[in-house]
């Protein structure tokens, strides 16, 4: 099936996932995932598209990112290991 796909946190593959009618979806990235020392991680996903014909998919990505010089300092008590996912190495087929 079509859609976006996430690795939930306990490593199950969702998806496609629905969202309600007139919803929004944020997902996090690694810029995040540091800025709060691990607290929110970083959403791994896929978006398988779709066989037919005539059917399109629409997306607006909007990607933030400190400027390649600026400091990502972590909270106040968090480590560098409390960012890291266990498993990041594995990615979604």
């Amino acid at each position: 099936d079509a859609g976006l796909y996430i690795k939930s946190r306990n490593g199950d593959l969702v998806g496609p996932v629905k969202l309600p009618e007139n919803a929004l979806a944020f997902q996090v990235g690694e810029t995040m995932q540091v800025h709060t020392g691990g607290w929110l991680h970083a959403t791994p996903h896929a978006v398988r598209g779709c066989k037919k014909g005539g059917i399109s998919r629409s997306t607006f990505a909007v990607f933030m990112e400190p400027e390649y010089h600026s400091s990502m300092d972590l909270p106040t008590g968090r480590s560098v290991s409390d960012t890291q996912c266990e498993e990041a190495e594995k990615s979604l087929p």
